[in-house]
């Protein structure tokens, strides 16, 4: 929670366990190659593609958001294809990320989604949406090697996050889950 009593959320798809794992061994490969730098490498509970970033949201908001996400028509569950790991956006970068396919599913989830919030009115980011799994942050800009890396992640429904600040970094709790038809 922020001081002023909103809640800074997100909402987003994890990667399969399976996925996970593999994303876990690349990160290790990448840490190898940069055991002197001020890396942040991102922990397994917090991987996870952000479909929207929703911001500093009241509790009430987040209470209308459930409920519109709730009675949402289901889409029927899906996978993710993890094209290649890399730097994101591109070039030297501070993130190190998992490039997600865009698929004509995501799209659609994505469109979907956007579009329930935008109806309830609640406020979100409304930059280009860029599928990709965070791996690591940098404080300063790094030349992270683009790498080959193909792999498939069964999806299982959308996931309302919260992200806390805490000791050591941000941890991203699950509030609500809404699982795919």
């Amino acid at each position: 929670m922020v001081g002023n009593g909103l809640l800074r959320t997100f909402i987003g798809v994890s990667p399969s366990p399976t996925c996970s794992v593999a994303l876990l061994d690349a990160q290790k490969r990448y840490a190898r190659q940069y055991p002197n730098v001020d890396v942040h490498w991102i922990k397994e509970e917090n991987l996870h593609l952000t479909l929207i970033f929703l911001g500093d949201q009241s509790p009430a908001d987040l209470e209308r958001l459930v409920t519109a996400l709730s009675q949402r028509p289901q889409l029927a569950a899906f996978s993710l294809e993890v094209e290649h790991l890399g730097p994101f956006p591109h070039g030297p970068s501070r993130i190190l990320a998992a490039r997600v396919q865009l698929s004509p599913e995501l799209t659609q989830l994505h469109q979907q989604v956007s579009t329930l919030v935008d109806d309830i009115g609640i406020q979100r980011d409304r930059k280009a949406f860029t599928p990709h799994i965070t791996l690591a942050r940098s404080r300063s800009r790094i030349h992270f090697p683009k790498q080959h890396f193909r792999h498939t992640s069964h999806t299982t429904g959308l996931i309302l996050y919260l992200s806390e600040r805490r000791h050591g970094g941000v941890h991203y709790r699950p509030l609500a889950e809404f699982r795919f038809a």
